[in-house]
């Protein structure tokens, strides 16, 4: 996940989502995956961002990983919901 928001656009990954959340087709998967997204992302102590650490941490340092899991997920949630 930290790659995916890493690599991509802002912008581009809102308009992407946006779309799912549109379709009937996938609103409500999309719509649960947005609310499991923020429980496990948009903070430090989010289990996605603990799995991020373990394995990206001989690699990376914990409080950078951490704080890209706190800051990435936040923006494309704000841009989620203007």
């Amino acid at each position: 996940m930290l790659r995916l928001l890493r690599g991509t656009e802002t912008a581009d990954l809102a308009k992407r989502y946006a779309r799912l959340l549109s379709d009937p087709r996938s609103a409500q998967a999309a719509t649960a995956a947005r609310e499991l997204f923020e429980s496990q992302f948009a903070t430090r102590k989010g289990v996605g961002v603990e799995m991020a650490i373990r394995s990206a941490r001989p690699l990376v340092d914990a409080d950078e990983i951490a704080a890209s899991c706190e800051a990435l997920p936040g923006d494309l949630l704000a841009a989620l919901n203007p």
